[in-house]
């Protein structure tokens, strides 16, 4: 049945021939009132599989990336950049007072303790989870909401944020809270829902920059439809809309003057997004890659593009259904149950926000990512568009499941429905394993690998090729714990340069050991590593032995440590005090012309 309510709040049937045949059935959308056991059978499985994948390999990879940076703030806030410099460096200061409060409760700092550092993103992440739960649950239902919570559970990026200390976690954590409560404020109105949007949206602005551009994609769906917008929210719109054009002039002129060798307007790499939105869903393309798999490639990149063009005429169908359907119409099912009622978001208009909350960041991040010459755009800075794709990605799979079994195809549009799901499933998968097996740099497995093989610094050497782009993890992990370079190269140097450092590095010590880090270089139309040569040449010299042990230190790093041996044992020097200065006079030996 179908009727409307009055302006007295009564409802009235309405003929059916005055109203169009809309898919009431629909999967995607569920009533707010309606629960379901298979959905909170399914949510809280996936809630079990949040927790292990979130929890098994904590400790497992070292400190790395933003991590390092985060820690080295914590031990020294003295030496952060002022609030602006953080702000155009993405380092807002919610994530990392909380932090400092963290470490001055529970420590973690003196000595670095992993597992006491990554525990908040831990928290984070299966709050994350959770919140998502709620969200889908109460929107969503059927393969839709199957999909959505799978997703989240063990999507490679959330999986991986979860495990890193930097503010990744929880910026997903209020990405989801404010889209959630958005939603509600519009559908629903009132007070506690606008209070909690609100204060969920300031935290998720005090935590990381491109929040920034999901608040405007919230902004601008209000704006898209004035009629339904609650008229403060509306006003909030248009200020915020005009508070974000003047803050982005701003910002580019600001950083135009105070930061002229960082600002590069180059061509728009459209590539580079398309691949970190990519990731942000699938698994970390870039760092997991696919090296010369062209093949791969462009079935990653065909699968998500198919998905959301299905969402598109999912959303379309649903769009022509909600502009002739008349104001606050009520569907009844066959057992009296209202099956759907709402004053403010139609299905389609639920489906708009998802668009645009995904494309307003997304595009937002992309122009950021244009004129920052130094950025480059990783799929963690696209988190703010995560659940809106992941919602459009289950709505794409789901509208290829037919409406009903009479359906025309229904058969094979029910397999392809489930096939997508699986797909989508194993794809996750595989990513969410390499990144709970990611060793980082792998420095901290080299130190251990060391200490394994009895490293002496009076007799063995220690060497690092090259060491750009891990001072400061060398640091942590190599000389803290008394594994000091002897050389460390940076990629610059020729090969004279590598020979003289090499022979007095090696002077009077049996065994080298090389970590090996990006030291291939592009040399005429090849690449060379200098540092491999000069040690071929040694053994083709008979100085180092053949004998050449090997060990992959981190597959996506492509890092490597090998130990050198002498071919014959070096002489160790005597100590100073063991020789003795002759006195007597220097005897020539005569020679005959």
């Amino acid at each position: 049945m179908v009727g409307t309510i009055d302006s007295t709040g009564e409802f009235r049937l309405k003929p059916a021939a005055d109203v169009p045949s809309p898919s009431v059935q629909s999967p995607l959308l569920s009533a707010p009132r309606n629960s379901s056991r298979e959905a909170w059978a399914i949510g809280g499985i996936c809630l079990v599989l949040a927790v292990v994948l979130r929890v098994i390999r904590v400790s497992y990879r070292e400190l790395f990336g933003d991590e390092l940076w985060t820690v080295s703030l914590l031990q020294h806030p003295q030496l952060g950049d002022s609030l602006l410099d953080r702000v155009f460096h993405g380092h807002l200061p919610f994530y990392y007072d909380f932090m400092a409060l963290w470490t001055s409760v529970f420590g973690g700092l003196k000595p670095i303790e992993v597992g006491v550092l990554r525990a908040p993103s831990v928290v984070f992440g299966l709050l994350t989870f959770v919140a998502f739960i709620f969200f889908a649950q109460r929107y969503l239902k059927g393969l839709a909401f199957a999909v959505c919570v799978i997703a989240f559970a063990m999507n490679p990026i959330l999986v991986a944020s979860s495990n890193h200390v930097a503010p990744f976690a929880l910026l997903g954590l209020f990405t989801v809270l404010s889209n959630y409560f958005c939603i509600r404020g519009l559908d629903e109105g009132g007070k506690r829902n606008w209070s909690l949007w609100a204060v969920f949206s300031l935290l998720g602005a005090l935590t990381h920059p491109f929040f920034w551009f999901l608040l405007a994609g919230q902004f601008v769906f209000g704006l898209m439809r004035p009629r339904r917008t609650p008229r403060p929210f509306y006003v909030l719109s248009i200020v915020g809309a005009l508070a974000a054009i003047s803050t982005t002039v701003w910002a580019a002129l600001y950083a135009g003057i105070n930061y002229p060798r960082k600002v590069d307007v180059a061509a728009p790499a459209i590539d580079d997004m398309a691949r970190a939105l990519v990731s942000v869903l699938l698994g970390d393309l870039p760092r997991y890659g696919y090296n010369d798999k062209a093949f791969l490639q462009a079935v990653l990149y065909l699968f998500v593009l198919v998905t959301l063009v299905l969402s598109v005429f999912y959303y379309r169908r649903r769009a022509e259904e909600a502009a002739a359907m008349p104001e606050n119409v009520v569907f009844i099912d066959m057992t009296q149950d209202v099956v759907g009622f709402w004053t403010r978001l139609s299905l389609a208009s639920f489906l708009l926000f998802q668009w645009i909350t995904f494309i307003v960041p997304a595009l937002g991040i992309w122009l950021v990512g244009s004129y920052a010459s130094d950025m480059t755009l990783e799929p963690e800075y696209f988190l703010v568009c995560l659940p809106s794709l992941v919602i459009l990605t289950a709505a794409g799979i789901d509208a290829t499941r037919p409406s009903s079994s009479t359906s025309i195809g229904a058969s094979w549009r029910r397999w392809v429905a489930v096939g997508l799901g699986v797909v989508f499933t194993i794809i996750m998968a595989i990513y969410t394993t390499m990144a709970l097996t990611d060793h980082g740099f792998g420095l901290q497995k080299a130190a251990g690998r060391m200490v394994d093989k009895e490293f002496d610094r009076t007799r063995d050497a220690l060497v690092i090729a090259d060491v750009r782009g891990m001072e400061n993890a060398v640091g942590m992990h190599l000389t803290e714990q008394g594994f000091i370079p002897d050389v460390m190269l940076r990629g610059k140097e020729q090969p004279t340069e590598i020979n003289d450092l090499m022979t007095s590095a090696i002077r009077g010590k049996n065994r080298v050991f090389v970590f090996y880090h990006n030291d291939y270089r592009r040399v005429g139309r090849g690449e060379r590593s200098f540092m491999r040569e000069w040690f071929n040449d040694q053994r083709n010299a008979g100085i180092i032995s053949t004998d050449v042990d090997k060990w992959g230190m981190s597959r996506p790093e492509g890092t490597e440590l090998r130990l050198y041996r002498r071919a014959v044992p070096a002489v160790s020097p005597r100590p100073a005090s063991e020789i003795t200065t002759s006195t007597a006079p220097l005897e020539v030996t005569p020679t005959s012309d």
